[in-house]
């Protein structure tokens, strides 16, 4: 997408593709965010298994986006409606 090294220099000469990553850079932080709410991270010195579990949070996300997408009325008026998802999908 950005192929060229052309400069903003309204921005004090940053490269474009700089600012274009920071102006788009808000959906990771957004998701990391997200995921550190509700958590199931545990110490340990296994990689596989930290990615594991950094794998289970984001789907954990996913799969609530999608089903509050689907069902907008589901649980309207309560706080907390992200952990009270997860609670009844690991049942």
């Amino acid at each position: 997408m950005h192929h060229d090294k052309a400069v903003d220099l309204e921005q004090m000469g940053k490269p474009e593709i700089n600012l274009y990553y920071n102006k788009t850079k808000g959906g990771v932080d957004s998701l990391d965010q997200l995921v550190h709410t509700y958590m199931s991270k545990r110490q340990t010195v296994r990689w596989p298994l930290s990615y594991f579990f950094n794998l289970l949070d984001v789907a954990g996300v996913a799969s609530f986006v999608i089903w509050t997408l689907q069902n907008p009325l589901w649980k309207e008026n309560k706080k907390h409606k992200r952990r009270l998802f997860l609670e009844e999908m690991s049942e």
